[in-house]
């Protein structure tokens, strides 16, 4: 990169006030005055010359911008007062190094504003943010605001890698901070929490936000990149990796989350996934499962005994099925209960449940891993928690069910098609635990009392539109990415598309396809997995 010419910055500055916004144009109410909590060590001059000078263009002029420098280095500690000249609303702070959490509650301490928003030193904040930050303000008189953001190269040149963010998502939060940037809080309640805590530097911002979460307030969302995170060498942004004491500070302040909400959760860092983390609840010791009369009784029975080979039953376990596809072999801790088939067959069959917690299953799909009963359905231990769902896959890593969220005027399938593992997308990574609007309902794991509660007062539907609507009750449906099913690629019924070049057994959807089966190619396909799994035939 070549060098900068002088006065450069200087000429940055005085185009940024040339189109600052008069702040006579808000009214006073509506224009709370936002202090920007910046703490610098050392900080590049150029790194925090184009920081000052985002700061400077934004179109809302109600700010102060808060530099907390503990630089060591006097040429550095210079050129920080000497942008505190230029403008009344920069103000420098002295101070020695106490580490990111001890500097940044100095500027919080400082600050005037009533909202503070959080930036690192070296990144740059789009010059419609705080306006949009201000308006959201004022239109919901929000506690906690955050908004979409990118990245931006070393030398600034490239803005790259978006990340749309989802609304306010919970469960999503405590499996990763997916938040981030731009944060701006009400300061009052930063004060109420106790402000950054210096034993979680490195996970500062994620242990203070856990905190301020706690307190239930009313969270905003701003659907635009408003931030640019700079990917320079040796930042988080670039490689998590170079922050080894983060997974740690996290972990630690999960689990004083979990203890604040008293819920009894193991938290660990996933491996290979910085910054990614497993949360483990206390299993259930009753649960029954309930097979859907979804298919034939033949190839229901060869379901069935498939998935109680695949199943570990280390807890009390009911298996309630149609009648005539019960499993011909018994299983220590598993009892079978067979039920006839008509149109309350879901409320007949969870008046014989005795357990806390029931699983739906209404598909071919079976899991990765024998465990899968005692990690899944013990999400529900979160109380907020209506109804959680696995990811369903086909072919192994492929997609098929991840949820459901509104789009428009209905529901689009979230993740479709996507390669499950390992995989960055715009809106997140597919293989975090999130909040959904509405699950399918093909596996599903709900609370009993309640379920049975919402059978008995809602109008009489079909048992798969039962499981399917209850998903959509709650206000916090969750996908529990944790945990995966393989989905068969059989679908029984008549076809639907019929060409003189194309088998109408087959049915296309998305990339991939499924088959329309008759009951015996349906059969021999079960057979051949049963087959897999030692079970005579």
């Amino acid at each position: 990169m070549p060098p900068i010419a002088p006065g450069y910055y200087d000429t940055l500055y005085q185009q940024a006030h040339q189109h600052v916004t008069p702040v006579t144009k808000y009214k006073e109410k509506s224009s709370p005055l936002i202090s920007i909590i910046v703490p610098a060590y050392n900080t590049k001059q150029r790194y925090i010359d184009e920081l000052v000078y985002s700061v400077v263009a934004q179109t809302y002029t109600q700010w102060e911008l808060v530099l907390v420098n503990a630089s060591t280095d006097a040429e550095r500690s210079s050129a920080l007062h000497e942008l505190g000249v230029r403008d009344s609303r920069i103000r420098v702070i002295e101070t020695e190094n106490m580490g990111i959490s001890g500097n940044t509650n100095i500027g919080i301490e400082n600050a005037n504003g009533e909202y503070i928003a959080f930036s690192d030193h070296d990144d740059v904040l789009d010059p419609s943010a705080l306006q949009e930050v201000a308006t959201t303000i004022s239109q919901q008189d929000a506690d906690v605001i955050y908004t979409d953001e990118d990245k931006i190269t070393d030398n600034s040149e490239i803005y790259y890698d978006p990340h749309f963010k989802p609304d306010w998502n919970p469960d999503l939060f405590t499996h990763v901070n997916y938040i981030n940037h731009l944060t701006v809080v009400r300061k009052t309640l930063l004060i109420e929490v106790g402000l950054l805590n210096p034993k979680r530097d490195g996970a500062q911002d994620y242990d203070l936000l856990l905190r301020v979460f706690d307190k239930q307030p009313k969270v905003a969302h701003i659907a635009k990149v408003l931030y640019h995170w700079r990917a320079a060498d040796g930042s988080t942004a670039r490689d998590f990796s170079l922050k080894s004491n983060v997974a740690d500070a996290a972990s630690e302040a999960l689990r004083e989350h979990f203890a604040r909400v008293k819920t009894n959760v193991t938290v660990k860092p996933k491996q290979n996934k910085p910054g990614f983390y497993s949360l483990q609840f206390e299993p259930y010791e009753n649960i029954a499962i309930i097979i859907l009369p979804f298919a034939s009784d033949a190839t229901l029975r060869l379901y069935n005994e498939i998935l109680v080979k695949r199943t570990r039953f280390s807890r009390t376990t009911q298996l309630i099925v149609p009648k005539g596809t019960a499993p011909r072999f018994d299983t220590k801790n598993l009892s079978v209960i067979s039920l006839t088939v008509d149109s309350d067959y879901l409320t007949k069959a969870l008046t014989r449940v005795k357990g806390e917690v029931t699983i739906c299953i209404g598909t071919i799909a079976f899991p990765e891993r024998k465990e899968w009963l005692q990690e899944y359905p013990a999400t529900l231990r979160l109380k907020h928690v209506n109804a959680v769902s696995p990811l369903l896959l086909l072919d192994g890593n492929i997609i098929d069910e991840c949820g459901l969220i509104r789009y428009n005027d209905g529901f689009l399938s979230l993740f479709r098609n996507q390669i499950a593992t390992n995989n960055q997308t715009f809106f997140g990574n597919t293989d975090w635990v999130r909040n959904v609007d509405r699950l399918t309902g093909n596996v599903m794991a709900v609370r009993t009392k309640e379920f049975r509660k919402y059978l008995n007062t809602t109008p009489h539907t079909n048992y798969g539109e039962q499981a399917c609507n209850y998903a959509v009750e709650g206000k916090y449906n969750l996908v529990y990415a944790d945990e995966r099913f393989n989905r068969q690629s059989i679908r029984l019924g008549p076809a639907h598309t019929q060409t003189s070049f194309f088998n109408k057994n087959i049915d296309p959807y998305g990339d991939g396809y499924a088959l329309y089966m008759a009951e015996s190619a349906a059969v021999n396909v079960m057979m051949h997995i049963a087959e897999g799994e030692g079970i005579d035939l």
